[in-house]
């Protein structure tokens, strides 16, 4: 059908614009992960779940709504992940009065806990020298010396970004839980960029789902994600086809450049796709990258996004990986590719791109 009505709308010389495509292909999108999150919540009462899944299955999504089901209980909840920009845009999903539920990083919350008890110890003891170490294992252990009843505790503890948190994170958040409560573990082995290689502690007593169907980017982007990583990873059958990966190469810093702004320039004035819903991402930082003296395409300003991860109108964003883990974005165009340290890092950053 789709191809039917694309040969005859340019047979009169309509062609669908890809801001009109994109309507379309999020509530697709849409409607396929809340079908994940209505198949999750059938087995939402066993009180330990590890969900894993590769980039773009909804993990995200359905952490967040078994948090609001939680809350909807009127249970305590304390909401996890590693990415500082991934949980200040988690946070913006909840009532920002409701006390019921704490959305932080693990460093965050770390840090809060620690100096409420010892105001005195993180100044005495962070390092520049090994902070693989400090976070690894001082931090943790002195997080577990002071977790005590007097501070807060939780019905439920639900955890993003599983495979970016040490073991030892793990063993001290769930000390948080009362012993009865919920935990909820999210993760994608594929996307442990930092090298953490941890195992979720008691991993036994764990109920194991597994989300098979990349339900966020289109199948154009999902098959070459599975040439990247030498794996098959299914798209949901429902899901849009897309438009093809582009994969371009430079002699030179300028001729990346031009087409860079060339490309960009088409999407805005004859796409309708309007700047915010473009990200570029390099792979080393800015200053370094091919795109240091990009300010500007045309009119349009070129900008960092924010920790907050909020998109500014009427702008294009760059940001790296490590920002931008756990979020997505309509258009993505990662510069200096062949600069990406492996074929993880690379995975994660195709995934980011939706259409």
């Amino acid at each position: 059908y789709e191809d039917f009505k694309k040969s005859i709308l340019r047979g009169i010389g309509f062609v669908e614009k890809l801001s009109t495509k994109f309507k379309y292909e999020d509530n697709r999108f849409i409607k396929l992960t809340n079908a994940q999150v209505d198949f999750f919540n059938l087995i939402s009462d066993n009180k330990r779940i590890l969900v894993s899944g590769y980039a773009g299955t909804g993990k995200t999504v359905i952490a967040i709504a078994a948090a609001q089901d939680k809350l909807d209980d009127d249970k305590t909840v304390l909401f996890l992940c590693y990415n500082r920009t991934l949980a200040n845009k988690i946070r913006y999903r909840f009532n920002k009065y409701d006390d019921r539920i704490k959305v932080a990083t693990f460093h965050s919350l770390a840090r809060s806990i620690i100096d409420e008890k010892d105001s005195s110890w993180w100044k005495t003891n962070i390092t520049n020298e090994d902070e693989d170490e400090f976070w690894s294992l001082k931090v943790p252990m002195k997080l577990d010396s002071v977790i005590n009843d007097s501070v807060a505790h939780y019905d439920a503890i639900i955890i993003d970004e599983g495979q970016d948190f040490k073991e030892l994170w793990f063993e001290t958040i769930f000390k948080l839980c009362d012993s009865n409560g919920f935990k909820y573990v999210f993760t994608d082995p594929l996307q442990d960029i930092f090298s953490r290689e941890s195992s979720l502690p008691n991993k036994k007593e764990f109920f194991n789902y597994k989300l098979k169907q990349n339900c966020r980017n289109t199948k154009k982007i999902v098959s070459y994600l599975s040439e990247t990583v030498n794996e098959d990873i299914p798209s949901h059958k429902d899901s849009p086809s897309g438009e093809p990966v582009s994969i371009k190469t430079f002699k030179s810093k300028k001729d990346l450049i031009n087409t860079l702004i060339a490309e960009v320039t088409t999407l805005i004035k004859h796409q309708g796709v309007r700047p915010e819903q473009i990200l570029l991402m390099p792979n080393s930082p800015i200053n370094e990258s091919s795109i240091d003296e990009l300010w500007k395409v045309g009119k349009v300003p070129v900008t960092n996004l924010k920790r907050s991860g909020r998109f500014d109108e009427g702008k294009i964003h760059y940001a790296s990986i490590n920002l931008f883990k756990g979020l997505e974005i309509e258009i993505l165009f990662i510069i200096d590719a062949d600069r990406a340290p492996d074929v993880k890092t690379l995975y994660t950053q195709i995934s980011r791109g939706k259409n």
